[in-house]
């Protein structure tokens, strides 16, 4: 587990360390994409298409219609700020319209607007809408081969604008290179992106410096201060997701500001959003949206957003608490391993009490079920339903690993009960991701999903051996049977298929899974 740009090679016993990060190769087969070299164009099968047939099957040809199209643009700006900005508001929405227009009247620029309506473009085409039922549909790809075509031809020509952004620290030069990034998130691309995240971060951090200094100079409070917040946090919080994971450097952008504070509302953010949605919801024989739908639309994304930045920052204490404990275990050697784990037991127990307080205090209109499989019917419950279990996994896991790696048939019972009780909802949470990380569905974290995915398989095959090992004091452990470890290995061996024609590393899964266990050798 690395966290803040801090990464640890060295395994302490009983502390939790990645199953994947522990596997250099995982990594490699990430680093070693070499798409991004002068002529070495990407010829996998299939590659960008989703396609899981393993034949050559190349996109469309090119777009007929002009990058300026006015109808193309209005309709992808209009999917960007439904899909895109609801998670990551870093946009000022009825700006976005406004430029889009302008492209469409006065043609293509090389400035920074222009690039800023590419790349929205570029996201309102390879994101697509929330569809619970559809979710496990693996016969035809999302977002369609077309859509992924003119998300390409739209990303091109913002990336051939980018080049003079890259120098700069303003406002527009963060939002461009960030959703940049995000859409390189979107094509299986996490280290890719996370270059981009990451200059995009040192450029908002260099922006904030510049704008406290002219602030103390003239005395003056900019009026940029909520966009320069709603950017200072999807900088650090999906940059970091993608470092934590690899064990990389972050732009240390939580230093500088806001670590403490929460972002304010936009301007205007109500009527922008209750207007993007009265076009979205009103049907053919109605004229107005109603209010409750418009109000609805717009406390979603924004209770969405404060509540992942809360999830972050608990994150941040969690992984912050584990490496203290990792370092402290070196200068523990020859000391009672109960009172070193009880005080660690304690402490998990401390952090799932605030997450339990952090659900419990959502407002009704962000409250969803925990612990079921069937998704949540709206996509931001269900975004912030697996962020939950991803922190819960974070909590519960070093208990898991401590009854992996120690003898605990000495130990008080009072303390081997608690870790076991742990170890218990950490499992439960394995079958979940087991069986439901992946599905074909797009979106800028599925290469993350498919990595949990896959971490819960390595730490079921793992408490499986461990159960059969029948270790005195560890009867309670409830490792789940052998119907449910097979149903979440074929669910998980589909995806993995699915996705593997453009990602490598899921071809790296695959072998790996299929060498450990004989229900992936399906």
């Amino acid at each position: 587990m690395a966290g803040n740009g801090e990464s640890e090679s060295e395994s302490v016993a009983g502390m939790p360390e990645s199953p994947l990060s522990s596997r250099p190769s995982c990594l490699d087969v990430i680093l070693g994409d070499f798409d991004d070299e002068p002529g070495n164009e990407n010829t996998r099968a299939g590659h960008g298409t989703g396609d899981n047939t393993g034949r050559k099957q190349p996109l469309s040809s090119r777009i007929t219609l002009g990058l300026d199209d006015g109808a193309t643009i209005s309709e992808l700006v209009e999917s960007f700020l439904r899909n895109i900005h609801t998670k990551f508001p870093i946009l000022e929405p009825q700006e976005l319209r406004e430029r889009g227009e302008n492209l469409v009247e006065n043609g293509l620029g090389w400035d920074g607007e222009t690039c800023q309506v590419l790349l929205a473009c570029a996201l309102g085409a390879i994101s697509c809408q929330w569809d619970v039922a559809d979710l496990e549909n693996y016969d035809h790809i999302k977002p369609s081969r077309e859509r992924l075509s003119l998300a390409n031809e739209y990303f091109s020509a913002g990336q051939k604008r980018l080049g003079a952004l890259l120098t700069q620290s303003s406002i527009i030069a963060v939002q461009c290179i960030f959703m940049a990034g995000i859409f390189l998130m979107h094509q299986q691309k996490p280290v890719a992106g996370w270059r981009l995240l990451n200059v995009a971060s040192i450029a908002c951090r260099t922006y904030i410096s510049k704008r406290m200094a002219r602030e103390s100079r003239n005395g003056q409070a900019s009026r940029s201060r909520s966009m320069e917040q709603r950017l200072c946090w999807s900088c650090f919080k999906t940059e970091r997701e993608v470092a934590v994971e690899f064990g990389m450097e972050t732009s240390g952008l939580n230093v500088i500001a806001y670590s403490t504070s929460l972002p304010t509302p936009p301007n205007g953010f109500n009527s922008d959003m209750e207007e993007s949605t009265a076009r979205q919801t009103v049907s053919p024989g109605a004229t107005t949206a109603t209010p409750t739908l418009r109000e609805t639309y717009q406390d979603k994304s924004w209770y969405y957003f404060l509540t992942d930045i809360m999830l972050c920052k608990l994150e941040m204490r969690i992984d912050n608490y584990c490496q203290d404990k990792r370092r402290e275990a070196y200068h523990f050697a020859g000391g009672s391993p109960e009172v070193f784990f009880r005080s660690m037991t304690e402490a998990l127990q401390e952090f799932r009490y605030q997450l339990s307080s952090y659900y419990n205090s959502l407002p009704p209109l962000m409250q969803f079920p925990m612990g079921g499989l069937m998704p949540c019917e709206d996509e931001a419950l269900n975004q912030l339903r697996w962020r939950i279990y991803c922190v819960q996994h974070d909590i519960y896991i070093p208990a898991l690993y401590i009854l992996l790696h120690n003898d605990v048939s000495g130990w008080s019972h009072s303390l081997v009960n608690d870790l076991i009780d742990l170890a218990n909802e950490c499992l439960k949470l394995d079958v979940i991701f087991l069986k439901t990380a992946v599905t074909p569905r797009r979106q800028y974290n599925t290469w993350l999903w498919l990595r949990k995915g896959v971490r819960s398989a390595l730490i079921l095959i793992a408490s499986r051996r461990l159960k059969a090992q029948r270790r005195p004091g560890l009867e309670r452990l409830e490792v789940p049977d052998d119907a449910t470890c097979a149903d979440g290995a074929r669910r998980l061996v589909q995806g993995l298929r699915y996705w593997s024609v453009e990602s490598n590393d899921c071809k790296e899964y695959l072998a790996l899974l299929y060498e450990l266990h004989a229900e992936f050798r399906v």
